[in-house]
């Protein structure tokens, strides 16, 4: 059996036999008699592959509505309904009729036809048969379903005719029926089908078998179905009986996100080979309908978003596509998720560690404006904290005490005003050399003094500064415990123009209607006062 395996499972699992009254047994097989219809279920996975879409009916279905003893006057008939494509639309209705006839209820009437629904068609030819009883027949000719040689090619050259055909039939009176059995005893026989998808035709074809006898001695109104196919370009023929999918077109892989910030990100993929360009498509997560991005080139990986909102969960996926019209499609890949918000840097270390300091290093993280960096020495309670604008990816810590352990961590502020801060990193820590070395790396100039160690004499941070409306204010040290400060705004008159209380680990000053100029900021924590200035435009 060649089939693609994803699909002939999905087959077994969906096909079946509905609308039964008695089920007998045949061997192996199941069959349904007595007004039986056998559906294909259409609700079948997305399988990612361009050209022969072949499908294989395991076990095979069997058409049979006349029972053992059947009823005069009563008609049997049992349906198969075919979606050559499995795009969840019936194109095509194969029925097998049987009615048993008496001589006040008519005659006897056996076939078996396919029917086209939509736009869908058959291939026909006319051609001629023997039709009467055993010691009387003529030669008779009409239009019938053609059958194809396997290998033979079904393209737009074949007649293909839309209509109701009948594959086998018998009708008429004892001793004076008239056959149309160019079908009969057919084994694995062939039929070309054209199927109308979005206003252009596909090719495909459909194996059947005809018994001679049947399973009750009525063979008109018997058939067996095998197999189908369908060529997936449009107006590309097909070879009766090619089951050979052509080679499988691979959905992008490697589906990441990163650089997720408040109101953006980028989406990144692994490209397969020959793809000539791709569909990004996304929305919220568990949202109704997909968001389309414009095509991207083959050669992209990844496309950046902007216009996020932010603290939403979002979900995208990537379709490669191998050919500029669409058709040859690896299918959608699976859906990668992401959140915006503000996000601490990635990773944080120390390297290198001499004995009077170290160098502080961490990940740039999209989004961010500024870095908070606070470290103390272990066993201490008060941290000191510096500003990094973004940009920066490392601080330079010195007046460290040899031998000394510290301890240190790092976070993101997404705006000026402290409205979107990231978590903390996970803390650090680190142990000064015990000796000075004299092929120690050199960490930078001497005029870099940020240091774990506490120096009331160290002014505060604002910033930003120059600034408009907001100014943030940090302290050079704080405590463990929460603690409040005083915080005072002098003109250069010395006059206390602004007076307010904050939390001392997050100080706002408001300009409120102040002019243009340079304030000077005193910030009294306990015992301790911090002064500094800020300028506002």
């Amino acid at each position: 059996m060649i089939m693609n395996k994803k699909l002939q499972q999905s087959l077994k699992s969906y096909s079946k036999y509905a609308n039964s009254i008695t089920q007998l047994s045949r061997g192996k097989s199941a069959i349904m008699i007595a007004s039986s219809v056998a559906v294909a279920m259409n609700t079948l996975p997305e399988i990612a592959q361009a050209g022969v879409l072949y499908t294989d009916e395991n076990p095979d279905v069997v058409l049979d509505p006349a029972p053992v003893n059947a009823w005069p006057g009563i008609t049997y008939q049992s349906d198969f309904n075919l979606d050559l494509n499995h795009d969840g639309i019936i194109d095509f209705n194969i029925s097998a009729h049987f009615y048993q006839g008496t001589s006040y209820g008519g005659p006897d009437n056996a076939f078996v036809k396919i029917s086209p629904l939509g736009n869908n068609q058959v291939g026909v030819d006319l051609l001629t048969w023997q039709s009467g009883t055993s010691w009387s027949s003529t030669t008779v000719a009409g239009v019938v379903p053609a059958p194809i040689a396997n290998g033979n090619q079904i393209d737009a050259n074949l007649n293909f005719q839309g209509g109701d055909w009948n594959f086998v039939k018998r009708s008429g009176w004892p001793y004076t029926t008239q056959q149309q059995n160019v079908w009969l005893n057919v084994q694995n026989g062939i039929v070309g089908l054209k199927v109308n998808v979005s206003g252009q035709d596909h090719f495909g074809w459909l194996r059947l078998s005809f018994p001679s006898i049947g399973w009750n001695g009525q063979p008109y109104s018997e058939v067996i179905i095998h197999d189908y196919a369908f060529e997936t370009i449009p107006n590309t023929p097909i070879n009766a009986g090619d089951t050979t999918s052509a080679a499988a077109f691979s959905p992008a892989t490697g589906l990441t996100t990163d650089n997720v910030a408040m109101t953006s990100a980028r989406l990144n993929w692994d490209n397969p080979v020959g793809v000539d360009h791709l569909n990004v498509r996304g929305r919220r997560t568990g949202g109704a309908g997909w968001l389309n991005l414009p095509p991207v080139a083959g050669t992209a990986s990844h496309v950046d978003l902007q216009g996020l909102q932010l603290g939403v969960s979002y979900e995208w996926q990537v379709e490669a596509l191998y050919d500029s019209t669409g058709n040859q499609s690896g299918g959608w890949s699976p859906t990668d998720t992401f959140t915006t918000g503000c996000y601490p840097p990635d990773s944080n270390w120390v390297d290198p560690i001499v004995s009077f300091g170290a160098r502080l290093n961490w990940t740039e993280q999209a989004g961010a404006v500024y870095y908070q960096i606070s470290g103390r020495r272990v066993g201490t309670t008060q941290w000191t904290s510096m500003y990094m604008p973004a940009g920066n990816n490392f601080k330079n810590v010195m007046g460290l005490t040899a031998g000394a352990q510290y301890e240190w961590t790092v976070r993101t502020l997404c705006d000026n005003i402290w409205t979107n801060v990231s978590p903390w990193a996970p803390l650090q820590t680190f142990t000064t050399a015990l000796f000075a070395n004299p092929n120690e790396a050199r960490l930078g100039d001497e005029e870099e003094q940020f240091s774990f160690e506490p120096n009331e004499e160290l002014g505060i941070s604002v910033f930003p500064n120059p600034v408009v409306d907001k100014a943030v204010v940090q302290l050079p040290v704080f405590s463990d415990d929460q603690q409040m400060a005083q915080v005072r705004l002098f003109d250069l008159n010395g006059r206390v123009v602004k007076e307010f209380n904050s939390d001392a680990d997050k100080i706002i000053i408001h300009r409120d209607g102040l002019k243009s100029g340079i304030y000077l900021v005193d910030c009294e924590v306990g015992e301790d006062v911090f002064r500094g200035k800020v300028i506002f435009q």
